[in-house]
């Protein structure tokens, strides 16, 4: 094998702050602007991100750096499903509604 075809090894992490494509889009394209990382994968409906790359994995301190104005966290953790936010639920009879996910609604149209 040359050099110049590495093997890609492969890394997944949770991730929250993440509630739309969007969100997903915009990790995609800042993470494969990074050298070395050539795939990525980003679910908001898993709460998870995968990572195919050369050479060494993308540490949690790198990635939390990366994206920290943006509002993502990365950990190692990815065993639990992320449970999917409704825009809209009640509670005692009132309605509540999830703010950051009604703005991003908003910014599709």
């Amino acid at each position: 094998m040359s050099k110049n075809k590495r093997k890609l090894n492969s890394e997944e992490y949770s991730i929250e702050g993440m509630h739309c494509a969007s969100c997903e889009l915009l990790i995609e394209k800042e993470l494969l602007e990074q050298k070395d990382i050539v795939q990525v994968d980003a679910s908001t409906s898993q709460g998870k991100v995968t990572i195919n790359h050369k050479g060494n994995k993308p540490s949690i301190k790198f990635l939390n750096k990366l994206f920290d104005k943006k509002g993502y966290t990365f950990s190692e953790s990815t065993n639990i499903k992320k449970k999917e936010v409704s825009l809209f639920s009640t509670k005692n009879g009132q309605l509540l509604v999830n703010k950051p996910k009604l703005v991003s609604a908003l910014k599709l149209f």
